[in-house]
């Protein structure tokens, strides 16, 4: 299998909420991308980004992450 690299031309965060719950928080938000392959070929993409985090005494840590495009 041969490894691709990518590199980003944009990316851009919006909608993005956090809700936080007592101890933990949860970051919604959607992601879009534009990124170039290493053959000059462009290709952009769009997806909705979920993220849980739990504050571990005063640092706020990642617990899990998950992302689905839209397509």
């Amino acid at each position: 299998m041969n490894a691709r690299t990518f590199k980003f031309i944009y990316g851009k965060n919006s909608d993005v909420v956090v809700r936080v719950y007592g101890k933990a928080a949860v970051v919604t938000e959607r992601f879009d991308a534009k990124l170039i392959d290493d053959k000059g070929k462009e290709n952009s993409f769009a997806e909705r980004y979920t993220a849980i985090f739990v504050k571990r005494g005063s640092v706020w840590q990642m617990a899990a992450e998950q992302s689905t495009e839209i397509k």
